[in-house]
């Protein structure tokens, strides 16, 4: 049956249906609009790293104009741990640390590894605190 039905003496002089067209402009633009600031984005993921020594955490970043941001381990005094609910979806987290010497926080996101890059920055820390406490507390016996 129908949705509807013609009723006696009634003729259908025209059917449409809605426009495609808006529809198609609307993705052009917004590909048109985003598609740019995705290739970027992609770049800059691509140029941005993370690097954790037995003395420092390094960041690498910049496609053009490239920047080099050095932490020593020393310096550190927190580490936040961030992960969301979009973050486990794509297998990815993210790391906040605070220093002594920096007025914001370096924010490391979109991690792969997140878990293995927390526990090696975290070890890393510790080894580095035991490092340097070590030559003082032999010191002091002579």
């Amino acid at each position: 049956m129908a949705r509807w039905e013609l009723q006696e003496g009634e003729q259908e002089i025209m059917r449409v249906h809605p426009s495609m067209t808006k529809l198609f402009l609307l993705l052009f633009v917004t590909l048109f609009l985003y598609l740019p600031w995705f290739i970027v984005r992609l770049f800059q993921n691509r140029a941005t790293q993370w690097i954790v020594t037995s003395r420092r955490l390094i960041a690498l970043s910049g496609v053009f104009t490239q920047q080099t941001i050095s932490i020593g381990l020393e310096r550190v005094q927190e580490v936040q741990y961030v992960r969301t609910f979009w973050d486990r979806l794509i297998g990815t987290g993210s790391l906040i640390v605070e220093t002594a010497a920096e007025d914001k926080p370096v924010h490391l996101g979109f991690l792969r590894k997140d878990r293995e890059f927390r526990d090696a920055l975290q070890q890393a820390i510790e080894m580095r605190h035991r490092e340097l406490q070590e030559p003082q507390g032999q010191s002091g016996g002579l």
